[in-house]
């Protein structure tokens, strides 16, 4: 867990040696780790890495146990492998597959999606807003940004601050 949210975390920071680096540890010790296995994808041209690209393909037994959540991972990260070479068709229907499991577990709802949109607006309008910016304190000259992997405590911490 520690050398993947290390992963995804220097991938994110744009650190793309040092996040594969990660990712390699974790697919060393769980071959299984689908999600360990798209982060490497993300971190490289498939088509200019054949070794890596041959062993996402020899990891496919290693997920095929996995639960729909869990292994649709994996099946975009052998799409990106078969993008990166040219195979549009193979491409095509790995993508198709990981979306497939994911649609066994996640459903798009419009009405929800519009409803969450209502909501995360409700109550702001350009006159609030305009109050909001006029209670800031003094300007500090910095700006702090706040962030973090999810469920990691990021918007706790900018709740305080």
């Amino acid at each position: 867990g520690n050398a993947y949210s290390r992963g995804a975390s220097l991938m994110m920071l744009g650190r793309i040696d040092e996040a594969r680096a990660a990712l390699e540890e974790v697919v060393a010790l769980r071959p299984q780790s689908a999600q360990a296995w798209l982060g490497l994808t993300m971190c490289t041209d498939l088509g200019a890495d054949p070794a890596l690209a041959a062993r996402i393909e020899a990891a496919a037994p290693a997920v095929r146990f996995l639960s729909p959540a869990q292994a649709a991972p994996f099946h975009y990260a052998l799409g990106k492998v078969h993008a990166d070479r040219g195979d549009h068709d193979r491409a095509f229907a790995a993508f198709t597959q990981g979306a497939a499991l994911r649609r066994k577990v996640t459903s798009y709802d419009p009405a929800a999606d519009a409803a969450e949109a209502e909501e995360a607006v409700a109550g702001y309008s350009a006159r609030g807003v305009a109050r909001l910016a006029a209670r800031q304190g003094p300007d500090t000259g910095r700006t702090l940004f706040v962030t973090g992997l999810p469920r990691s405590g990021s918007t706790l911490v900018e709740q305080v601050l």
